[in-house]
């Protein structure tokens, strides 16, 4: 019985042409020149997938490197959400562990953007004061893997994030580029 080409019965080993040493395995015979073609093509494959990797890890560098202020405030708010929503499934699932890293990475970017208000804009205790309501969600969720809690949370970020989208649209639309007036010093 062949499986995927390279494994034989003994009683097919006749029509294993390549071998140069034969392995008995819990009945199955490997043909050795079939398992290093094996081996060339799964090695090609994953340089393949690698190179693939390399090209989107520059992609992203590149693409971080090169955004504007706004443009990277939407990436936190994007990455925020894509943990919480990980997170979500691993509550789902019962993978505590996965749960928890990814609600930490949550809490690390609400937690970034309140460190960057510039209080000298009086909106800015508003953001703070969601900001902070976020977090602590985040935390309840985290302590007691409650997804009703998370969803919530993610609600909220998504709000934000769209409004955001909002504001750069509207910036883009006035000819503004780059002259929204930050909130966030970091940002």
């Amino acid at each position: 019985m062949e499986t995927q080409g390279y494994f034989y019965e003994k009683k097919k080993i006749k029509k294993c042409k390549k071998a140069v040493k034969v392995y008995t395995s819990l009945s199955d015979i490997f043909c050795v020149g079939q398992m290093k073609e094996y081996n060339r093509l799964y090695t090609e494959r994953r340089k393949r997938l690698d190179m693939t990797a390399a090209m989107a890890n520059v992609y992203k560098s590149n693409s971080i490197n090169t955004a504007s202020p706004a443009e990277l405030t939407l990436m936190l708010y994007d990455g925020a959400i894509k943990f919480c929503n990980i997170a979500l499934g691993a509550i789902e699932s019962g993978d505590v562990q996965k749960a928890n890293t990814n609600i930490i990475k949550a809490e690390n970017i609400i937690t970034e953007f309140r460190a960057t208000l510039d209080f000298k804009y009086p909106v800015a205790k508003d953001f703070d004061r969601v900001y902070d309501w976020i977090y602590r969600r985040l935390v309840e969720a985290n302590m007691h893997k409650d997804a009703e809690v998370l969803e919530d949370a993610t609600r909220l970020i998504r709000e934000m994030r769209d409004t955001w989208k909002e504001v750069m649209k509207l910036s883009r639309a006035s000819g503004g580029e780059g002259q929204i007036k930050y909130v966030s010093a970091g940002a």
